[in-house]
């Protein structure tokens, strides 16, 4: 309206001005034509004001107008297919409009629509608005214009300087940038860490994961409780970096309690945004099992979109999901799933068929374990390379070449692969390709076991326990014995507990001893029934003195042939002690054993029985020393 008025002020001067000198015809059309403008906008602003017109209606009206707000919601209307059919080439109109009048809002409208259509010129037009909006002050368009001149590979210095205007106006991408400046300068902690908690405080979700990460670091002003609110913080904003930290936290327990369900949640958030090591971490949850079910396929799925970005433990764990035959081959998928349905039980042979269709699957799933391999191992990934040394060995995927396996496993182990330390120790020790050579081979073993090789680890202990190809040492033994159970070896708990029991080369803790052989006589294992039923007979690690306790666990031990116990219980059935007397079961029990000193008692037992019940227990004793006998393998299923 302003307008208007203000041009008809203008007609009417210019007409006073020069009337003596205009025709009378032509002062008529000048006021004719004054009428009609006033005529337009009483027109216009009797329909705005008129409850008929839309919204749409009065926005566009006053877009006509020149009402630069009317025309950047016009322009937005028309990006949006809001009120209107979408048309972008009316809303980049009406945008430009707005902006060109000076609505930072319309300019920075455009910079966003400008890059999503990336056109020829669009990216010079979106710096064009970029810029303007700088320059009118806004801190936002100033932090983005800094990025976009330093992800251009632009002028360092201008990019400093819009970088320093913004965090000065507030703007928390301004702060960071600042504070990420300066912390490259050096010897600026505090401010960094002022400029980055304001950053954070305003909501930037970059910001508090820098914080977290920071506190994790052990930053001074960041404390544990500090740096948990801050991680959530960040994860929640949907900050990928951090929700795949916060999903790593919960699944190690580090500051939550651990919950492998609430890991995988993390994990997806951020996988689905395309940060590669949650990818990675989601392949493994559901290859594991750990907060997912059980799914090689939907593991695969993740592991190769963490490939596709270059991440070699993916590779390398794709090549052992097909190695281990847990992915479905795409060659024989049709034929399997014909045989083992009820379609395929009407061919005579199809047990034969089968297992010949199986073969051809086998041989593509090598195969395939040997591409992933190859390429981890060529991105440097050193597990990758072992597990490639072990397929050639064997001749699985590729052809058999025991002179290039070893060549791998060299390689790897010079890396400090535990697999391949523990292969080149098996080497040496046996002189498998390489000279026999036990100090080399001890060298290997140490370092397998430092590298976290549990079995390694447990042997390594074992050697050292025994003084066998080392010089005798509990303490070492000890020692190696805890770090393979800190890892979760169930084969470490028995030796450990018999050095926790003994005090040998560690405080003797007989409750600690007793809740490791509880815990692995739960599972069968006969040496810790063995040595529970000695507790039971002693009254040690808090238990009350109970012969038939311990004839309790002495008799399952027994039953799979330990010696020991079958002597012990072979020596409660000659005294009588936690159950009745029963030479001939004594007998028995005592002659499978085998141990020198119930040899001694089985002779002296045979002077005083009769030859009826000797003969008796000799046919038992048989029956039972069988039971230490290797019992053979499994058949496959």
């Amino acid at each position: 309206m302003i307008g208007i008025v203000e041009r008809g002020r203008d007609d009417e001067l210019h007409d006073r001005s020069g009337a003596a000198n205009v025709p009378p015809a032509r002062r008529a059309s000048i006021a004719a034509m004054s009428a009609r403008r006033v005529s337009v906008a009483v027109a216009a602003f009797a329909l705005l004001a008129s409850t008929a017109c839309n919204e749409v209606d009065r926005t566009r009206w006053k877009a006509r107008l020149g009402a630069s707000d009317a025309q950047r919601a016009l322009g937005e209307r028309f990006a949006a297919g809001d009120g209107v059919e979408r048309n972008l080439d009316e809303a980049f109109a009406w945008l430009e409009k707005a902006a060109g009048s000076g609505s930072v809002a319309a300019q920075l409208r455009l910079v966003a629509l400008y890059g999503e259509r990336a056109g020829p010129d669009d990216a010079a037009r979106a710096e064009r608005w970029l810029r303007a909006a700088a320059e009118a002050g806004d801190a936002h368009a100033q932090a983005m214009l800094a990025d976009r001149i330093l992800a251009g590979g632009g002028d360092s210095a201008e990019a400093a300087k819009w970088i320093e205007r913004a965090a000065e106006a507030g703007d928390p991408r301004g702060q960071l940038e600042q504070a990420r400046r300066l912390a490259r300068e050096g010897g600026k902690d505090a401010e960094v860490l002022d400029l980055i908690t304001r950053s954070a405080q305003q909501g930037d979700a970059d910001a508090a994961w820098e914080l977290a990460r920071a506190g994790a670091r052990g930053a001074a002003g960041i404390d544990a409780e500090a740096t948990q609110r801050w991680l959530l913080a960040a994860a929640e904003a949907g900050q990928p970096a951090a929700e795949h930290a916060l999903g790593d936290r919960y699944a190690a327990g580090n500051g939550v309690e651990r919950d492998f369900a609430q890991a995988r949640t993390w994990y997806e958030r951020s996988a689905s945004q395309g940060y590669a090591p949650a990818q990675e971490a989601l392949g493994f949850a559901y290859q594991t099992g750990r907060g997912a079910d059980v799914i090689p396929t939907e593991a695969a799925k993740w592991y190769r979109l963490a490939a596709e970005q270059k991440q070699p433990a993916s590779m390398n764990q794709l090549g052992l999901l097909y190695a281990l035959g847990l992915l479905p081959d795409e060659e024989t998928a049709e034929q399997i799933s014909f045989y083992t349905t009820s379609s395929g039980q009407h061919v005579s042979d199809v047990a034969e068929q089968l297992e010949k269709v199986a073969a051809v699957a086998r041989k593509n799933n090598d195969r395939h374990a040997v591409e992933w391999y190859r390429r981890a191992a060529e991105a440097g990934f050193t597990p990758a390379i072992a597990n490639l040394a072990k397929m050639i060995e064997k001749g699985r995927g590729t052809d058999a070449d025991p002179a290039e396996a070893l060549r791998l496993y060299q390689r790897a182990a010079e890396q400090g692969d535990a697999v391949a330390l523990a292969e080149m120790a098996r080497r040496y020790s046996r002189g498998d390709g390489v000279a026999k050579d036990p100090e080399a081979s001890l060298r290997a073993l140490q370092g397998a076991a430092e590298a976290g090789h549990t079995q390694a680890q447990i042997m390594l202990a074992t050697m050292y326990a025994s003084g066998t190809g080392v010089a005798a040492d509990s303490a070492q033994a000890a020692k190696w014995f805890r770090a393979a159970l800190d890892a979760g070896a169930e084969d470490a708990e028995v030796p450990y507990g018999t050095l926790l029991a003994t005090g040998d080369g560690i405080t003797r803790d007989d409750a600690a001893a007793r809740a490791l052989f509880e815990k692995a006589a739960k599972r069968g294992d006969a040496a810790a029934q063995w040595s529970l039923g000695r507790f039971a007979e002693e009254g040690r690690g808090g238990m009350t003195a109970d012969p038939r306790e311990a004839i309790k666990w002495w008799k399952l031990a027994a039953q799979q042939g330990q010696p020991y116990a079958q002597a012990k219980l072979g020596m409660a059935y000659v005294y009588g002690k936690g159950t009745p007397t029963n030479y001939v079961e004594g007998y028995a029990w005592l002659a499978a054993s085998d141990v020198p000193d119930a040899k001694v008692l089985v002779q002296e037992m045979e002077k005083k029985m009769p030859p009826s019940l000797i003969a008796k227990g000799k046919k038992l004793a048989d029956e039972r020393r069988a039971l230490r006998e290797p019992k053979p393998p499994a058949p496959k299923s």
